[in-house]
């Protein structure tokens, strides 16, 4: 599994490896708000094997704190005002780690069906927004727990969330269906 890192806007890139395995695969990449040297890349070693993985110095190293995530890592959020809180989506469900990825609990349930996206308000991040192929859930107390949201969506496919946390809309990207857009 590698890194791909550019300081110039895309001129240009330079690698890091996070892993030697052969079979690993990065899916989801998450850095930290305050300290661009501070970065998850989340995936799977040999399928069905979860992997986060933490460099503290911008890639040039790297440490394994997959812990107890269970399933393929898809998506990584990291809290904007409380940066050691860390949410890893996976076909697991959703895991919340409360101290920059040291150790992870299962905040929500999700067998079979992969968390897509976890988008955080930044404005209120106690307001945490994720998606998966049964629709879009909505936690207003960090993770704690957890309420299905857009219920009225014709295709609950969900594959992209993002948000525009000004105006308070959700905008939700569904496998065959458009764009949806939804107040919160």
């Amino acid at each position: 599994m590698a890194f791909h890192r550019s300081l110039d806007n895309g001129e240009t890139w330079t690698t890091s490896r996070v892993m030697t395995l052969n079979g690993s695969c990065a899916n989801a990449v998450a850095v930290h708000p305050a300290d661009e040297k501070i970065i998850y890349v989340g995936g799977s070693s040999y399928w069905p094997n979860p992997t986060v993985f933490k460099s503290t110095n911008g890639g040039a190293g790297w440490a394994d704190v997959t812990k107890t995530i269970k399933g393929i890592v898809t998506s990584l959020a990291i809290d904007p005002l409380s940066p050691k809180i860390v949410y890893a989506g996976t076909r697991e469900g959703i895991f919340r780690s409360q101290n920059s990825g040291a150790s992870w609990t299962r905040v929500f349930s999700s067998p079979q069906k992969y968390i897509n996206r976890i988008r955080i308000n930044p404005g209120n991040p106690n307001e945490v927004f994720a998606c998966s192929e049964l629709g879009v859930l909505m936690s207003a107390n960090r993770g704690l727990t957890w309420k299905a949201i857009a219920a009225d969506l014709d295709i609950r496919n969900v594959a992209w969330l993002d948000l525009d946390p000004n105006r308070r809309i959700l905008y939700a990207a569904t496998v065959g269906g458009g764009i949806c857009k939804k107040e919160f």
